[in-house]
């Protein structure tokens, strides 16, 4: 009797101690358990706590009555790869826990490493997973939750997202959706080809500045050289373009402006340069008209700040020779080939400061003159001359053509060089009749065919 009593009290002690972890609260933290029940296959052995168990990673309390696993992004818009962190907070024990994160296609993208509270591959909530975000713009939920053993199933609730898994015996996920978050689109970088004027001087006020190149849509503009400032800019995708000063003091040298939009930023050199001498001006050519094949003829040209200036002709065969040079004046002799192009032109003055231009006229050789001026035909010398008085007119050695009816008094002295300057001992040929209705005609070195 005595013996079959101490065999039931032994039993009813077995018993008890198998029944006690599914009937007692607190029965996942006993050590015996954790031993006996096989955790230690895959947990350490050394501590040994059930922290990480169902019951309590998953619930809110002891009555297991509920889900409060839960997971939230650190953010709700991700560019594409950028890193999303996802914190796991859940159960009502502190101690270890195992968590996992699925992506949108739920597939597994990270898993706890650590190795809180001795325990391998674990981590203590909160906890944070980390993966990159989808590379593909849109709107995004993932999947976090609870990973471990199933021993607590007879009495707990199991959410709607409880997955066993296939792999692992008694085991599964206790799985939840994040909260949805956006991956936003890249904007493209910003690009420069090209700034113009990419230099500007101490001093300069409202200057337009283009700066032409690719992306430049929503782009704001700065300058690293201190004293350089831009007023509004007027803006697309390809051009800025904006009014910019430039104090007195601002710094010298090369620097940048730099362009920065959504999509980056991007720079180009830009310079200060000291303030700069005031460009030059021309206010008179003298003569500012000379004819085909003319040879070394003085030309002189007035202005203010041509000193250092270099002179150009716009008429192809105009060429200059050795200049003296002023800051108002350029004296230098010109040339004219026969062939010279003919026509309105331009003389240019370019300095260091800028360039300054005015018009200059080739005309076709003079055969006749009054004075100073020269004319291509006698007759439209003639009808040039004073209707009182008497009006000499030069003519070149050459042969004209006539006829001419005089009514005003006519000197005709003929047998001059291209220049006018001597006779060449060559008469003046003149074809057709010479008429006097009015007035007086005088004639040297004049023959009339």
């Amino acid at each position: 009797m005595n013996k079959f009593k101490k065999i039931s009290t032994q039993l009813f002690f077995v018993i008890s101690l198998f029944a006690a972890p599914f009937l007692v609260t607190n029965a996942f933290s006993q050590s015996g358990y954790y031993t006996s029940a096989g955790c230690t296959d895959c947990h350490l052995s050394s501590p040994t706590t059930c922290n990480g168990c169902h019951g309590h990673g998953t619930h809110p309390s002891s009555a297991k009555s509920s889900i409060n696993v839960a997971g939230v992004t650190n953010k709700t818009s991700y560019a594409p790869g950028e890193t999303v962190s996802v914190s796991l907070t859940g159960g009502y024990k502190s101690g270890w826990v195992r968590v996992v994160l699925y992506d949108q296609n739920s597939v597994e993208v990270a898993r706890s490493s650590g190795n809180d509270s001795g325990q391998g591959s674990s981590a203590t909530y909160p906890a944070t997973l980390s993966a990159p975000a989808p590379s593909t713009p849109g709107t995004y939920t993932w999947k976090a939750g609870w990973y471990g053993n199933v021993y607590d199933k007879s009495g707990a609730t199991f959410g709607a997202g409880w997955t066993p898994d296939a792999t692992n015996p008694d085991h599964g996920y206790e799985l939840v959706s994040t909260n949805s978050f956006t991956v936003a689109a890249v904007a493209a970088a910003p690009t420069i080809t090209s700034v113009t004027p990419s230099t500007l001087a101490q001093g300069a006020v409202n200057q337009t500045v283009a700066i032409a190149g690719t992306n430049l849509t929503g782009g704001t503009v700065t300058f690293s050289n201190a004293g350089v400032t831009h007023g509004a800019a007027t803006i697309t995708a390809t051009s800025i373009s904006m009014p910019v000063s430039v104090t007195a003091g601002a710094i010298l040298g090369v620097g940048t402006v730099t362009v920065t939009t959504a999509g980056g930023n991007i720079s180009n050199a830009f310079t200060v340069s000291a303030t700069a001498s005031p460009a030059p001006k021309i206010s008179s050519v003298t003569p500012s008209t000379l004819a085909q094949g003319a040879a070394t003829q003085t030309v002189i040209i007035t202005g203010t700040n041509l000193i250092g200036g270099t002179v150009s002709f716009s008429n192809t065969g105009v060429t200059g020779g050795a200049a003296t040079i002023t800051d108002t004046f350029i004296t230098l002799p010109i040339s004219v080939t026969s062939n010279a192009t003919s026509g309105a032109g331009t003389v240019t003055v370019t300095t260091a400061t800028g360039t300054t231009s005015s018009a200059f006229t080739v005309n076709p050789p003079a055969q006749a003159k009054i004075d100073t001026t020269g004319y291509t035909t006698l007759s439209s010398a003639y009808s040039n001359a004073a209707t009182s008085g008497t009006t000499t007119i030069l003519l070149m050695d050459i042969s004209m053509a006539g006829p001419l009816t005089i009514d005003k008094n006519i000197v005709l002295d003929g047998g001059y060089d291209a220049l006018f300057n001597a006779k060449t001992g060559q008469p003046t040929m003149i074809s057709g009749a010479l008429t006097i209705t009015t007035g007086s005609l005088t004639v040297a070195d004049v023959a009339v065919m």
